[in-house]
């Protein structure tokens, strides 16, 4: 069964943007780290909620998680939420990790960021880059 477990979502930006288009532009040179993030989301997409753990995923604080991996010695941290509707897995905010998260506030900023999507003050755009 190919069908996705869940579809991906990302938060939308101010410019008419949103998280994952933004982040996808900004790393457009970064053949591997695209390559690595579309490998681990064509996998977790497909699994149940259980399914997302380590080393691909782990869960934060206050309801967000974040998705796992590493590049040329950089860890890349892309952080979201499932929601808000039930089969929703929804990015709020792409850090990089070396000891401590780049930016150093971007769990806040995640949080954040899902509470304003639950309260309906910022809508959620959906990406099918992964979709089968």
């Amino acid at each position: 069964n190919c069908d996705n477990m869940f579809i991906a979502k990302a938060y939308a930006l101010n410019d008419g943007g949103d998280v994952v288009t933004c982040w996808l532009a900004e790393n457009q040179r970064r053949h591997k780290v695209i390559a690595r993030l579309d490998a681990y989301m064509i996998h977790l997409l497909q699994q149940p909620r259980e399914g997302w753990t380590r080393p691909q995923f782990d869960t934060l604080r206050d309801g967000v998680g974040e998705v796992r991996f590493k590049v040329q010695g950089i860890l890349y941290r892309p952080i979201g939420f499932f929601g808000p509707n039930r089969n929703d897995f929804t990015f709020l905010f792409f850090a990089t990790k070396r000891k401590d998260f780049e930016p150093l506030d971007a769990i806040d900023i995640a949080v954040a960021r899902k509470e304003h999507i639950e309260r309906g003050m910022v809508r959620t755009v959906d990406i099918n880059r992964w979709n089968p």
